[in-house]
């Protein structure tokens, strides 16, 4: 009876040790675990992970819309702060766990779910209802990542364990109204995982409450097409082109 007992604590302690435990890299950052599969790169160039398509959008036309006063140098002194990204955000109401694909793992479970549109420099979503343990994560990567190719400028996606989530509320209580912001610095697919050694997370009724588009600022005044220039006849835009 004594050995049985024994046998089981070590199946129990060596199953600890396997099931649901996080991966380090040399930094001891938690190293996402879609990177340590292969499966999920297959799932990825095969286009089998679940998708919301976002339509393309007119990047130029959204830019020099919505920044030409924060660019006129007449109103220079009214916009101090460089400009960076600049987008739009729409509401949505999407159950992630009722379209993410589950993928299982000797540590336990994946759930990716992937945003996608043509023109984006960068996508983000906001996230409601996110309750994850301290053995779970959640971390956002995008197709600028890569696990076995490369280089790339951010080669493994940052990983937001359980306790850092639990960390960020207490900081910024808002989080619970609000919701929690996840986005890609670069990238015009956004891959949303969920990692987590017990599926019971599915009950946890984590909601995408909206998705944010963002597109490129990198343009000078001097690059306005010609239906800019027409519009704002007091801008001189010849004169800006070499500055």
């Amino acid at each position: 009876m004594y050995r049985i007992f024994i046998i089981i604590t070590v199946i129990v302690l060596v199953s600890i040790n396997v099931f649901g435990q996080f991966q380090y890299d040399e930094y001891d950052d938690v190293i996402s675990f879609s990177y340590i599969y292969p499966k999920i790169d297959s799932l990825k160039s095969n286009n089998e992970i679940n998708t919301l398509n976002l339509p393309s959008f007119n990047n130029d036309s959204l830019y020099w819309t919505n920044n030409i006063e924060r660019v006129n140098p007449k109103n220079r002194h009214l916009y101090r702060t460089a400009i960076g990204t600049c987008g739009f955000v729409r509401d949505t109401m999407i159950n992630f766990f009722e379209v993410a694909n589950k993928v299982k793992i000797k540590e336990g479970y994946i759930w990716l779910y992937k945003i996608t549109s043509p023109t984006a420099f960068s996508l983000g979503v906001k996230l409601k209802n996110l309750e994850l343990n301290p053995e779970d994560y959640i971390c956002a990567h995008s197709n600028s990542h890569d696990s076995t190719n490369g280089p790339y400028m951010h080669r493994e996606p940052e990983v937001i364990t359980g306790d850092e989530i639990e960390e960020r509320i207490k900081n910024r209580p808002q989080i619970l109204t609000r919701g929690f912001y996840l986005g890609i610095v670069l990238g015009n697919e956004l891959y949303i995982e969920i990692f987590s050694p017990n599926k019971k997370i599915k009950k946890s009724g984590l909601v995408i409450s909206n998705w944010s588009y963002y597109y490129p600022t990198n343009f000078r005044l001097s690059d306005a097409p010609e239906w800019v220039r027409k519009k704002y006849p007091d801008i001189d835009f010849d004169f800006y082109e070499n500055k």
